[in-house]
C-alpha cells in the first residue's frame, strides 16, 4: 500500500530538483555595474554589486551617466550607460579578495559603442585587477583596448600587466553605425611565470559556449599597489559609451540571458509527472473493464 505513495513522492522530489537546478545556473557573480544612476557625473557614485567605496575620477574630464542604457540581444541589462567624453579615467575597488589564486578562472564582459563618428587614435581600455594608481592604472591589470580608428577599421588588443599579448585589426564594417558590441573575456591565473592568460571574444553568441577567441595571449600579471580594482581609461576624442560591466566565475555570470533550456526542462518534467499520474490512476478502471 505504501509503495505507490513512496514512488509518487520520489517523482515530486525529482521535479523539485530539476526546477531548482533550472533557476540557479549562475555560480558566483563577483562584480556587476549597470550604471543604474540618474544622469550626471559618475564620480562619487556607489551603486552596483561587488564594489567597495565610490567611483573616483582621476582625469580632468569625468565620465557622465546618460540615458538609455546599452543593450545587446537578450542579454540581461539594467539602468543607464556611461559616456566617456574626451579624456576619462575612472577607478573603483572590489569588495571581494582572494580572487587571483593560481589556477582560478574568471569571466568578464562589457558593452561598448561609439557616440560619434570622429576618427582618431583614441581608445577605451577597461581593466580588471589594475594597480589603481595614476592615469594609466591598467599597467598591472588584464585589459582590453577597443579603438575604432575609422568607420571601417577597428583595432583591439589584449594586455596583461601593461604589455600587449595579442592584437587584431578588423575591417569592412561601419563601426560607427554597427551598434553595440559585447566584449567577453576569460582570465586564467597561473603559478608559472608569464603564463597568466587572457582570452577575448567580440560579439559571442548569447547562451552558447564561445568558439576560438578573437585574441589570446599569456603574460605576467603584476600584483603591485592595490591590484584588486577595476580601472577604466580613455584618452582624447572620440567619445565612447560603456555599460553592463560584469565579472564572475562562470560564462553564465558574464553573459546572463533567459534560460529556455532550463524552462524546457521544467515543462518536460511537469508533462512527465502529469502523464505518470494519468497512467497511475487510470489503471484500476482499465483493469475492471
Amino acid at each position: 500500500m505504501n509503495t505507490p505513495t513512496r514512488s509518487r513522492w520520489k517523482t515530486v522530489h525529482v521535479f523539485l530538483a530539476v526546477f531548482a537546478a533550472a533557476g540557479h545556473a549562475s555560480a558566483a557573480l563577483i562584480l556587476y555595474e549597470p550604471f543604474n544612476y540618474s544622469a550626471g557625473t559618475l564620480n562619487g557614485k556607489t551603486g552596483g554589486t561587488g564594489f567597495s567605496g565610490a567611483w573616483t575620477a582621476s582625469a580632468t574630464t569625468a565620465a557622465v551617466i546618460a540615458s538609455p542604457g546599452l543593450t545587446y540581444g537578450d542579454l540581461d541589462t539594467l539602468g543607464n550607460r556611461l559616456d566617456g567624453t574626451n579624456s576619462m579615467s575612472m577607478k573603483r575597488l572590489f569588495s571581494s579578495t582572494g580572487l587571483t589564486g593560481n589556477g582560478s578562472t574568471l569571466w568578464f564582459s562589457f558593452l561598448i559603442s561609439a557616440t560619434d563618428t570622429t576618427a582618431g587614435s583614441a581608445t577605451a581600455i577597461p581593466s580588471f585587477f589594475s594597480d589603481f594608481n595614476g592615469p594609466f592604472g591598467q599597467a598591472a591589470g588584464f585589459s582590453v583596448s577597443y579603438n575604432i580608428q575609422s568607420a571601417t577599421n577597428l583595432y583591439m588588443d589584449a594586455r596583461i600587466g601593461g604589455t600587449i599579448v595579442s592584437s587584431t585589426t578588423i575591417t569592412g564594417t561601419n563601426y560607427y553605425s554597427s551598434g553595440v558590441a559585447l566584449v567577453l573575456g576569460r582570465i586564467t591565473f597561473s603559478d608559472t611565470a608569464n603564463q597568466d592568460r587572457l582570452e577575448v571574444w567580440r560579439n559571442p553568441t548569447l547562451g552558447a559556449v564561445p568558439g576560438a577567441p578573437l585574441m589570446s595571449g599569456s603574460g605576467q600579471w603584476v600584483s603591485s599597489g592595490t591590484a584588486n580594482s577595476f580601472y577604466m581609461n580613455k584618452y582624447d576624442p572620440p567619445d565612447r559609451m560603456i555599460d553592463e560591466i560584469r565579472l564572475g566565475t562562470t560564462l553564465a555570470d558574464a553573459m546572463p540571458v533567459p534560460e529556455p533550456a532550463g524552462c524546457t526542462a521544467v515543462v518536460a518534467c511537469c508533462l512527465a509527472f502529469a502523464g505518470w499520474r494519468r497512467r497511475r490512476y487510470s489503471r484500476p478502471s482499465e483493469a475492471a473493464s
